[in-house]
C-alpha cells in the first residue's frame, strides 16, 4: 500500500519520501544482500519519482514535510518513530480499514484518540465515512477532518486478460492449519470436478489434495498477481471464523455482523479487477466491496455444499460477463490512481483550512 501511496502521490506532483523502518543497519543489509542490490532505491517504484530512506530508531526523519502518511502496525516502530514523525509534519494522516463499530462509538466520543493522533482520517468504506457524516450532521465531528478513500487494485499490473483456456479457481488461505476455513469449498470444488473435470484450483500457500490443487506460495505481490491473481476466473473467500488472526480487531468485537469479516479485504478487489467474481459466505465479505453483479456468488449456507458448487458453476459458464463486469467495478472504484486522487483531496482541504 505505501508503494502506490508514493507512486501516485509523486505522479501527481508532489515531493514523496518513503521511510522504511528499520530495527538496526544489519537488518537493512541482509535485506540488500539477499536481493543483490546497494541501497532501497533500487527496488521497483513502478515508475513513481520518489525517494525510499532506511530510518532506525532514535533517527529524526531528514526533512520536514507538509503532509506525512503513516502507514505502521506494529508497536516497536510507534514507539521508535512517531514522536519525530509528528514533530516533522505540519499535518498527518492515517487510512483506516473498519474501526467504527456503531454510531454509539461516535456520540461517546470515542473517535477523540484516533483525531489526537492525526489531523486527517481517511475511512477505507463507505460504511464508516457515512458514520462519520452522521456525526458531522449532530455536530459531533469536524468535516474537515475525514475524507473517504479506499484501498485500491493496480489496473495496470493486475489484468482480466490472458486467462488459463481451462476454468480456473483460487482459494484463499487460513493463518493456520484449521481445515473448517476452507471444508465447504473443497467439498463443493470435489463436486464441480465431477462434472468440469478440466478444472484447476490455484490455493494461496497451501495444497488440499481432495482437488489436486496447484500452491502458490507466498511471494512479492507482482510475483503473487502472475502467479495466482491474473489467472482467477473465480476467488474462493475463506471463513474467517476458522483464521482467528484476521479477526483481532476491536471492531470484531464489539459488532456481532463484524466478528467474522476481515476489516478490509484488498484481495477481494484485486481479484474483481482480474475480472473473477468473489465466491464466499455473506458473514465472510464486505458488501461494498463486491460488484451488485457478483452478489449471486455469494451464499448463506456453509452447510450446503451443492449451492456454492452451482455458484462456482455459475461463475464458469458466465466466464464472460463476469469478466467484463468485475473489471469495469473494480476500475469505476478502486482503480488505485482515483482512491489517492481522493485522499489527496482531502489533505489539501486540510492543508489550506478550506
Amino acid at each position: 500500500m505505501s508503494i502506490y501511496e508514493a507512486l501516485w502521490l509523486s505522479k501527481m506532483g508532489h515531493q514523496v519520501d518513503l521511510y522504511h523502518p528499520f530495527e538496526s543497519c544489519s537488518e537493512l543489509n541482509s535485506i540488500l544482500d539477499s536481493s543483490s542490490v546497494d541501497c532501497l532505491n533500487s527496488f521497483t517504484k513502478l515508475g513513481g519519482n520518489f525517494n525510499v530512506i532506511p530510518i532506525y530508531p532514535n533517527n529524526r526523519l531528514l526533512d520536514k514535510y507538509d503532509f506525512g502518511i503513516w502507514q505502521s502496525y506494529t508497536h516497536w516502530e510507534y514507539a521508535s518513530f512517531f514522536s519525530t514523525f509528528k514533530d516533522s509534519c505540519a499535518f498527518t494522516t492515517k487510512n483506516y480499514p473498519k474501526f467504527i463499530p456503531d454510531y454509539s462509538f461516535i456520540k461517546q466520543g470515542l473517535l477523540k484518540p484516533h483525531f489526537d493522533e492525526f489531523d486527517l482520517i481517511a475511512c477505507s468504506l463507505r460504511s464508516d465515512h457515512d458514520l462519520m457524516l452522521k456525526g458531522v450532521k449532530e455536530g459531533l465531528i469536524n468535516p474537515k477532518r475525514f475524507c473517504y478513500a479506499p484501498r485500491g487494485a493496480d489496473s495496470h499490473r493486475v489484468i482480466n486478460s490472458d486467462k488459463p483456456k481451462v476454468p480456473t479457481i483460487g482459494i484463499d488461505s487460513p493463518v493456520g492449519a484449521d481445515f473448517r476455513a476452507v471444508k465447504p469449498i473443497i467439498t463443493a470444488l470435489e463436486l464441480v470436478k465431477k462434472e468440469i473435470p478440466e478444472l484447476q484450483t490455484l490455493s494461496f500457500n497451501k495444497t488440499y489434495g481432495e482437488i489436486n490443487s496447484v500452491r502458490v506460495p507466498p511471494s512479492s505481490f507482482l510475483n503473487f498477481y502472475n502467479s495466482f491473481i491474473n489467472n482467477l476466473w473465480g476467488y474462493c473467500a475463506i471463513n474467517y471464523q476458522y483464521s482467528p488472526a484476521h479477526i483481532q480487531a476491536s471492531v470484531q468485537k464489539q459488532n456481532n455482523n463484524w466478528k467474522y469479516r476481515a476489516i478490509y479485504e484488498v484481495q477481494n478487489i484485486e481479484a474483481q479487477m482480474a475480472g473473477a467474481c468473489v465466491i464466499g459466505h455473506q458473514s465472510n465479505v464486505i458488501d461494498e466491496l463486491i460488484a451488485d453483479s457478483n452478489k449471486e456468488f455469494i451464499y448463506t449456507d456453509f452447510s450446503d455444499c451443492e449451492d456454492i458448487a452451482n455458484k462456482i458453476k455459475l461463475c464458469i459458464n458466465n466466464h464472460n460477463e463476469v469478466n467484463q463486469n468485475s473489471r469495469a467495478f473494480a476500475e469505476q472504484n478502486f482503480e488505485w490512481s482515483k482512491c489517492l486522487k481522493k485522499w489527496e483531496l482531502g489533505m489539501v482541504q486540510s492543508l489550506s483550512g478550506i
